[in-house]
């Protein structure tokens, strides 16, 4: 009996049993039940079609889930109003999760939250969304529409498109037509508007890119005004068809209108500028037509009858004084022809035509001395004459003659800037090294005579640190002899 369980032990052992087959009991029943509600909680999904230029970039938008009955169960951070979410470009959103707890039938409402914002296209479109829950859990999605039929899924379609300019407020310059002479009747000027791509926006009555207007005789017309629903440049043409009307003559001017179209948050607009052939802005687009009755010929350019005889380029000549008729003295002129205007001053065939020759009188370094109409000769034996067939080469000084007149001082140099052929300069003759070999041998000797002082200095310190180094040796050993007799 001594091995019997206790009670109290036997009462642990049933109630683990219990609890195990209760264990075993949910683990069965659990699974079913999961899998009878896989598809709770719900989730829904809602996508977007963004349409927009290529600038404009990607839109965002605001969307918002409202229950349509009060005990309807919600997405986490939904708020009293309901389930606020943003969608961007071409993109979805995930709505979710929605745990429903009971049988049931569940409504909600989902929809676009227009801001406002220029530009920008939204989508008013309104979906219901209905939740079946059976007994099991299970939940059955159904979206309908407005009209009140399925859909298959919830989309959105929005985009960007900016408010075009109005052509009310376009500036459009006015073709004025003026005609110079006198028609007998008025004739019929077209002009023509072409714009530089076929594509582009054209005022009401045009055709392929381009629009044409009439004026008859001298008068006033437009083209019209358009639109723009795009930013970008503009560009456009204006000019005259020549008709070849009689007498005749037409304007070939050609005006430039450039558009320059912006987006401003939403509202595009334009920035006008025409211009002429000479790029330069202008208010109006201005053609003068001349008429000839005899037809029209161009007249000659104007030319103006000189009152004085015309003279050829010749190279300027330096402070040289008017009323002169002598040339520069060392300059060579080139070959020309001149014609002398001045009436009071008489003319010479060898100054009219035919080279200028160097002059041979001689140099004048004052430009004021040549009013002196007569000047001493120079000498031909002076050292430094220029020679006048070679102005850059002198001519070779002569030899002094002897003079046989008594010795006195010392005669003064000749007038005018003279330079000496052989200048002098004070100091020994090029060539003469007679010092020179003295300074050297000179420099020489002290140095080895400062080589030797110098060896027989070291070797006398030399010798007298061994003489006191000898002394002191037999000092010791001196000492050291008395010491041992004593």
């Amino acid at each position: 009996m001594k091995n019997a369980p206790k009670p109290k032990i036997k009462k642990k052992i049933a109630s683990w049993a219990v609890f195990a087959l209760a264990a075993v009991v949910l683990a069965g029943i659990l699974p079913m039940a999961v899998q009878a509600a896989d598809n709770n909680p719900a989730w829904l999904r809602v996508r977007q079609i963004y349409t927009a230029p290529a600038y404009a970039g990607s839109g965002t938008f605001s969307y918002r889930m409202r229950p349509l009955d009060q005990a309807n169960p919600m997405p986490p951070g939904s708020a009293e109003a309901g389930y606020a979410f943003e969608i961007a470009g071409n993109g979805s959103a995930q709505i979710g999760p929605i745990e429903f707890l009971r049988q049931g039938t569940y409504r909600y409402e989902i929809s676009q939250l227009p801001t406002g914002r220029l530009g920008y296209v939204y989508d008013d479109k309104k979906y219901t969304v209905e939740a079946y829950v059976d007994e099991s859990l299970n939940v059955t999605i159904i979206v309908k529409n407005e009209n009140g039929n399925k859909s298959g899924e919830l989309v959105f379609e929005c985009g960007y498109a900016p408010r075009p300019t109005d052509p009310a407020l376009m500036v459009d310059p006015p073709v004025m037509k003026t005609i110079s002479g006198n028609p007998s009747q008025n004739s019929v000027f077209e002009f023509r508007l072409v714009a530089r791509n076929a594509s582009q926006p054209m005022p009401p009555g045009s055709a392929n890119g381009a629009k044409t207007i009439a004026i008859a005789g001298s008068g006033r017309g437009e083209f019209g005004t358009w639109g723009y629903d795009a930013p970008g440049v503009y560009y456009y043409t204006v000019y005259e068809i020549n008709s070849g009307a009689s007498g005749y003559t037409y304007d070939t001017a050609v005006y430039t209108i450039t558009d320059t179209v912006t987006d401003n948050s939403g509202a595009l607009a334009i920035s006008r500028i025409v211009t002429n052939d000479l790029n330069k802005p202008v208010t109006s687009l201005i053609f003068n037509n001349r008429y000839s009755s005899g037809g029209w010929i161009e007249p000659p350019p104007a030319t103006t009858t000189p009152t004085q005889a015309t003279t050829t380029s010749v190279p300027p000549i330096t402070a040289w004084p008017t009323g002169t008729t002598e040339s520069p003295p060392t300059e060579k002129v080139p070959t020309t022809s001149i014609t002398i205007t001045d009436p009071t001053e008489p003319t010479k065939a060898s100054d009219a035509t035919g080279p200028i020759e160097p002059s041979s009188e001689p140099e004048i370094t004052n430009p004021t001395d040549l009013h002196t109409t007569k000047e001493p000769p120079a000498p031909t034996d002076m050292p430094g004459k220029i020679d006048p067939t070679d102005p850059t080469k002198p001519t070779e000084p002569t030899e002094p003659t002897k003079s046989t007149e008594p010795a006195g001082p010392a005669p003064t140099d000749p007038p005018g800037d003279q330079t000496p052929s052989k200048p002098y300069i004070d100091g020994p003759k090029t060539g003469d090294d007679s010092n020179i070999a003295g300074y050297t041998m000179l420099f020489v000797f002290g140095a080895l005579l400062s080589i030797v002082g110098a060896i027989y200095l070291i070797a006398g310190k030399k010798n007298n640190k061994n003489e006191k180094s000898k002394k002191n040796n037999e000092n010791k050993n001196r000492n050291r002899k008395e010491r041992a007799y004593v």
